[in-house]
C-alpha cells in the first residue's frame, strides 16, 4: 500500500507540503504568454495610430502628412471644377410679366426714320449701281441698320430689318409686308434713299418681348 493511501491527519499535511511543480510552471509559462501578446498589441497600436513604429525617422507620420496634403489638393481641385462648371450652365431668370413698355422705353418710329435715313445717305451718296457689288452692299447696310436702331436702346424690343437697293432707272416700286403684331406696343419704321442709278429702301420691324 501506498505511503499517502491512508487518509490521516498526517498523510494530508504531507501531501499539503508536496510541492506543485506543475501547477506553478503551467502559471509561469501562461504569464509570461500574456506579457508578450500584450507587448505585442501595444506596439502595434503604437505603429498605427500615433506614428511610434519599429521604423525610424518618424515614417508613419511624413505618409499622413503626404495624405493630408493629397487630399487638400484634390479638394482645390475640385473647388475650381465646380466654379468653371456653374459658369457654363446658363442661367435661368425669373420672369418679370411685364406686358407693356416702360414710359420712354416704347419703340420711337419717327427717331428711328430720321437715324436710318442719315445712315442711308453717308453709305450711299455717290455710289454708282452695279448688280455684283449693289449685293453685298445690301447685307452691309442691313447689318449697319440692326446696329444702329440697338444702339438706340429700346428695352425689350426684338428687331427685323431688310435693306432693299435696285436700279434706278425711273420705274415705280412698291414694297409691301404683313406679320401679326400687337399695336399698342409694336410698330416699325421705313426709310428711302435714291441717287441718278440706284435707290434703297430700309425697313426695321420691332416687337416687344414680353
Amino acid at each position: 500500500m501506498s505511503e499517502y493511501s491512508r487518509l490521516t491527519v498526517e498523510n494530508l499535511a504531507k501531501i499539503d507540503t508536496v510541492p506543485s511543480q506543475t501547477h506553478g510552471r503551467r502559471q509561469s509559462v501562461v504569464t509570461s504568454t500574456s506579457h508578450q501578446s500584450s507587448e505585442l498589441m501595444q506596439l502595434r497600436r503604437a505603429s498605427r495610430f500615433d506614428g511610434s513604429g519599429p521604423q525610424p525617422g518618424g515614417r508613419r507620420l511624413s505618409t499622413l502628412s503626404r495624405g493630408s496634403l493629397a487630399g487638400i489638393h484634390m479638394m482645390h481641385r475640385a473647388s475650381r471644377g465646380d466654379a468653371l462648371l456653374a459658369a457654363r450652365l446658363p442661367k435661368n431668370f425669373q420672369n418679370t410679366y411685364k406686358m407693356t413698355p416702360d414710359p420712354g422705353e416704347r419703340f420711337n418710329a419717327s427717331r428711328v426714320e430720321k437715324s436710318i435715313s442719315s445712315l442711308l445717305a453717308s453709305y450711299l451718296e455717290g455710289v454708282q449701281y452695279n448688280p455684283i457689288t449693289c449685293a453685298q452692299l445690301s447685307q452691309t447696310l442691313t447689318e449697319a441698320v440692326k446696329g444702329r436702331v440697338k444702339d438706340m436702346n429700346f428695352p425689350r424690343y426684338k428687331f427685323v430689318c431688310s435693306v432693299i437697293v435696285g436700279q434706278n432707272t425711273g420705274q415705280g416700286l412698291y414694297v409691301a409686308s404683313r406679320s401679326i403684331w400687337d399695336a399698342g406696343t409694336d410698330n416699325y419704321a421705313t426709310a428711302a434713299y435714291s441717287n441718278a442709278t440706284l435707290f434703297a429702301v430700309a425697313m426695321v420691324f420691332a416687337t416687344y418681348f414680353e
